[in-house]
Order: C-alpha cells, then sequence, then structure tokens
C-alpha cells in the first residue's frame, strides 16, 4: 500500500509541475516579441533618479560615477517617461559612459511585468542646439 501510495504522490507532483511548466510556455508565448524602437532623452543612472528624483546637469558627476560602479543605466525622454537601458553590446557599453547627456538610441522595446526596456542596438550623442 505504502508503495502505491508514494507513486500515487509522485504522479500527482509530476502531474502538477508538468501543468506549470505549460502555463509558464503559454505566458511567454502570448508575450509579444520586442518591437523596434528609436528614443532620444537623458541618459540616467536609475538608482538615484528612482530613489530622489536626480538627473540633469547637476547631478552628471554623480549619475557618472553611479553608471561606473554599475547602477543600471534608464532613458529619460521628453514627454517624461523613464526606460531601463539593457543589452550585451558595444553601444550599450557606450550610452553607459554618456551620463546626463542627451542621446539617440535605438534599439529593441520589451515589456516584462510592467517593466519597459529598450535593448541597446545604437546610440549617438544629439548635439545641442546653438543659441542665437
Amino acid at each position: 500500500m505504502k508503495k502505491l501510495s508514494l507513486a500515487t504522490i509522485i504522479a500527482v507532483l509530476a502531474g502538477t509541475l508538468g501543468s506549470a511548466i505549460a502555463a509558464r510556455a503559454a505566458q511567454d508565448a502570448m508575450t509579444p516579441a520586442p518591437s523596434a524602437v528609436n528614443l532620444q532623452g537623458e541618459v540616467l543612472d536609475l538608482n538615484c533618479y528612482m530613489a530622489v528624483g536626480a538627473h540633469g546637469k547637476k547631478h552628471a558627476m554623480c549619475a557618472r560615477a553611479c553608471l561606473k560602479k554599475g547602477a543600471p543605466a534608464g532613458l529619460l525622454t521628453a514627454d517624461g517617461r523613464a526606460y531601463l537601458l539593457a543589452g550585451d553590446t558595444k553601444a550599450y557599453q557606450q550610452v553607459r559612459k554618456m551620463a546626463a547627456e542627451t542621446v539617440d538610441v535605438t534599439g529593441k522595446m520589451a515589456e516584462r511585468s510592467g517593466l519597459q526596456a529598450v535593448i541597446v542596438e545604437k546610440v549617438r550623442r544629439v548635439k545641442a542646439a546653438k543659441a542665437n
């Protein structure tokens, strides 16, 4: 009887695990593929931005130091939206060195659990407009 009970428990657990794996696979399949995007904005260090709203030229030295230490990078667009910058590319490494600068970022927009990120493929500095 013990063997039958143990076998039944193992079968139930295996079935439950299989169902959980299938449910996760179905959820991943419903997640839309990343879409191409081009955004312009200020490169942020997300530690200070999320904690106290720090950004801009006055925060540039701190942002450079934070990004150099490994803080997550972000992009603040003119409409006030902030995006996580991510990737494993030369362009992503470049953008991490552009704290508080205005840049154009090209990449793929991805969203997971409500967090929006740009997987950086290209980056270029935006030249400041000359004053008349």
